[in-house]
């Protein structure tokens, strides 16, 4: 992970949290064109508020950095924000700003924000994210039928026209065990913490995948059978615990505590942000 790019997720996701509305546009990171030289330049974060017959557009520039954010440093970013458009101007770091640079920001205006860590909050006790999980132990294996006598290579396609691999088998067994019913699930899935399970799943339509003769042709399978065996477990995803400060105005903004989760198919942060009134939960998905 490149410097920064930690810090530049984290805003990334919390700002997409909290401006959870249809008329917000949050992109990260966004590049825009120089108004002098027609060179596309890159922004950390984006914010594009549409306005009823206008829009207004933010960007903030993310500092991680173990020295203050200075005032050529934000005398760089005014410059390159009145070159792209940029209505809004912030400044986030994960350090904190000089005092000339705090003057400088209100001449300029720019805002000048911190995301601080913190051990915990009052409001949020929990270490984590508790993340179940489901590992194939064996599998799958296969057994399947055709409309006719088959002849060739037992290599099956879904109707895009990709050939099954391992990944792709693996992901319908997941799909499998997501659509049992609620109550088989909770009992199988108890047990398998404890020790392997034994499932086994039956297409009879299964006309959408087929099979490829020796002659090229397609011949469509009638009837999929899926043997899984399959354990699973509890993870615990530890949470970042931040403070968003807003060091012009000296006050606290939000307290959040963000997990960052990549299992399987899932991948995006867990935002839970807290305006001093009341806590809110988002999920962020990542595109990157």
């Amino acid at each position: 992970m490149r410097p920064g790019e930690n810090l530049q997720r984290l805003v990334r996701a919390l700002e997409q949290a909290i401006n959870n509305n249809p008329n917000v546009r949050v992109e990260s990171p966004k590049r825009m064109p120089d108004k002098d030289t027609g060179r596309q330049r890159e922004h950390d974060v984006v914010l594009t508020f549409s306005l009823g017959h206008h829009t207004l557009v933010m960007a903030l520039e993310c500092r991680d950095r173990s020295r203050k954010v200075g005032v050529p440093d934000l005398e760089a970013f005014r410059n390159k924000c009145d070159r792209t458009g940029v209505h809004r101007a912030i400044v986030v770091s994960a350090t904190s700003f000089t005092r000339t640079a705090l003057a400088k920001a209100e001449a300029l205006e720019i805002g000048c924000l911190g995301l601080e860590e913190a051990d915990r909050f009052n409001w949020c006790q929990a270490p984590g994210v508790e993340y179940f999980e489901r590992d194939l132990v064996e599998g799958p294996p296969w057994e399947f039928g055709t409309a006719e006598p088959f002849d060739g290579e037992p290599q099956i396609y879904d109707e895009e026209g990709h050939a099954l691999d391992a990944a792709g088998f693996s992901n319908m067994a997941q799909k499998a065990l997501n659509l049992r019913a609620a109550d088989v699930a909770a009992i199988e899935d108890r047990e398998a913490c404890i020790n392997s399970v034994a499932c086994t799943f039956v297409n009879d339509r299964a006309s959408a995948f087929y099979l490829i003769d020796r002659n090229g042709k397609r011949v469509p399978l009638t009837r999929m059978v899926m043997h899984i065996v399959y354990k699973a477990r509890y993870l615990l995803i530890p949470f970042q615990f931040r403070a968003y400060i807003d060091h012009c105005k000296g006050g606290q903004l939000y307290t959040l505590a963000i997990a960052s989760i990549e299992r399987g198919g899932v991948k995006g942060d867990l935002v839970v942000h807290h305006d001093g009134t009341a806590a809110r939960v988002s999920f962020v998905p990542r595109t990157q």
